[in-house]
């Protein structure tokens, strides 16, 4: 169903989070998937390959995807922990393709996306439920930011940075302003 696995992990994360799954302990968890003796304090400084590969293929139901309501994209993740125990959060190796994966989760309130290689707000149009917004600085810079006047509930958009690719983009954020969407930018 994902295209992209590290946007599952996110997703799966949430999940973690919110209590609507337990996957027990990372250390548990990688000796289930991984290998009977795996030593966190050993085998945690690379990537677990088989503990992404289960979750590559982790079926998750539509009630699971549905509960989800906040998505973040960051290196402190606890569904990291079940991966790459001691990932130190600095290389990209866990970032998102894009935001295409973003209609799996349809009920999502809360977002926020760093962690991403495309940053083309374009997926977000018509999200129906989505209310906070939270963009973080973006070295290639947000895209299609008129998506989000497409976006009926939002109510806050909290923008990190000024690096807009599109001279238009302001007048956009004027719109939402128009729409009563609280926007800042920092």
């Amino acid at each position: 169903m994902f295209s992209d696995v590290n946007f599952k992990l996110a997703v799966i994360s949430s999940l973690i989070t919110s209590g609507t799954i337990d996957l027990g302990t990372p250390s548990a968890f990688l000796a289930r998937v991984d290998k009977p003796d795996y030593d966190i304090e050993e085998d945690g400084y690379e990537l677990s390959e088989a503990a992404y590969a289960y979750f590559r293929t982790m079926p998750l139901s539509a009630e699971q995807l549905g509960a989800v309501r906040s998505l973040s994209f960051d290196g402190g993740l606890p569904i990291y922990e079940y991966v790459f125990p001691f990932w130190t959060g600095e290389t990209d190796q866990f970032d998102s393709a894009s935001l295409a994966d973003i209609q799996h989760v349809p009920n999502v309130e809360r977002l926020s996306p760093a962690m991403l290689r495309d940053t083309d707000l374009t997926p977000l149009a018509g999200l129906q439920k989505l209310q906070v917004l939270r963009l973080q600085l973006s070295g290639s810079g947000w895209s299609n930011l008129d998506a989000l006047l497409e976006v009926p509930m939002l109510q806050s958009l909290r923008v990190f940075g000024t690096n807009f690719k599109a001279d238009g983009d302001l007048a956009v954020l004027g719109q939402l302003r128009a729409k009563g969407v609280k926007v800042t930018v920092l």
